[in-house]
């Protein structure tokens, strides 16, 4: 039995415990002992811990640069230099604590999502599998990050790569070429349907599909106006569910975040509010059987799910990865994307959800793309495991 480390480090929402937890669930049925470390411990690690693997909390992530903190990162690198990688005094507790983490867990292989300190930390002693998307898992450009921008620049990925080398001197210390290297492992795999990958175009490998296969089309006529998966941290949010509450309009709602009186208020005139985050995809399919209309944040999980059901979808994107995953899904024809979602009025808002449960249109869409989908139902899961096995027999 091997030992495996799954870590994450950048980022909010499910989608990235999902995907890990996926693989982790295969490699613990072949007998091999999983354990999880990363910071969103309170949702994230309670889904993890009741799926019956162990939890440890990694160091707390805070961004610095408060002189940037109004600039828009023009590339990976940028984000990298606001997390600290910038300054040495602000990076090297924080890769040091990684490497005790690593130090005392001594696992046999690491599974990464988006957790660049853990990969340096980890350096090239010990296998290690990289999964993500095409924001997470990005290309690199002649040595560099792609932009997400024409903006620019925060910080030079010189200064980085500086910063990384002053902290990176004992013997068994890595340190990387270029800042592509800090999301990327012995092996990586872009976990996504082909056409949500931002990068395609400037990617030299492709896609392999998400780990689970996209559920297949609901057929059903709908009893219900939507089924929303949105982030309750923001006030747009409340004001919304506010609005829809008092409406003609019916719907059930997950939201994350949600202080507990509010989530009493608002179910008081019977609006429907989960407890807990539904699984994918079988949760989804029966909540995508009743609703018209699935609202979310555009987080990569979520799209790929909706996508399969065939419901047209509303993106209220939170920040730039799920803005770049809007923009993919606003491509296919399925879904319409309110980029200046918390700027509008909560009634314009609601009308625009009644309007896309009668848009003949969308409807034609999400039901093309899902029949598509449903034809070659790509699934990614076995492969990865099988070359987790290979690695391990290597090492």
């Amino acid at each position: 039995m091997s030992r495996i480390l799954f870590a994450w480090e950048i980022g909010d929402g499910m989608g990235h415990i999902t995907r890990m937890l996926v693989v982790a669930s295969r490699l613990r049925e072949l007998g091999h002992d999983c354990i999880f470390v990363f910071s969103d411990i309170e949702l994230a690690g309670a889904r993890v811990q009741t799926a019956g693997f162990d939890v440890l909390p990694a160091p707390k992530i805070r961004f610095w640069l408060e002189d940037s903190v109004c600039r828009l990162p023009r590339s990976q690198g940028d984000i990298l230099a606001k997390i600290g990688y910038s300054e040495e005094t602000r990076l090297r507790p924080y890769l040091t604590a990684w490497k005790s983490i690593i130090k005392r867990i001594a696992p046999d292989m690491v599974v990464l999502d988006y957790a660049p300190t853990a990969r340096l930390a980890v350096g090239d002693r010990i296998p290690t599998i990289v999964i993500g998307d095409g924001f997470t898992l990005p290309p690199a450009v002649d040595g560099r990050f792609p932009f997400f921008r024409d903006v620019p620049k925060i910080v030079d990925k010189k200064d980085i790569l500086q910063t990384i080398a002053k902290i990176q001197t004992g013997p068994n210390d890595w340190c990387p070429a270029s800042l592509p290297d800090l999301l990327t492992g012995s092996r990586n795999f872009l976990i996504i349907l082909p056409q949500l990958d931002f990068y395609a175009e400037q990617r030299d490998y492709s896609a392999i599909g998400p780990l689970i296969a996209p559920p297949l089309i609901v057929e059903d006529v709908p009893s219900q106006i939507c089924f929303g998966y949105l982030d309750a941290k923001h006030k747009a949010t409340i004001e919304f569910m506010d609005r829809f509450k008092n409406s003609d309009l019916t719907g059930a709602f997950f939201l994350i975040n949600i202080d507990p009186s509010q989530k009493i208020r608002l179910r008081r005139d019977g609006l429907k509010i989960f407890d807990y985050p539904q699984d994918w995809p079988q949760d989804m399919r029966e909540l995508a059987k009743k609703a018209a209309v699935l609202i979310h944040h555009g987080g990569m999980g979520m799209s790929e799910v909706c996508l399969g059901l065939g419901r047209p979808q509303i993106i209220l994107p939170t920040h730039l990865e799920r803005t770049m995953n809007a923009l993919n899904l606003k491509r296919t024809g399925t879904s319409l994307v309110l980029k200046n979602w918390r700027s509008i009025p909560p009634e314009v808002l609601l009308k625009t959800v009644s309007a896309a449960a009668d848009d003949e249109t969308l409807k034609k869409w999400a039901g093309h793309v899902a029949r598509g989908l449903s034809i070659d139902r790509i699934s990614s899961l076995s492969y990865i495991v099988a070359e987790c096995q290979k690695l391990l027999k290597q090492h």
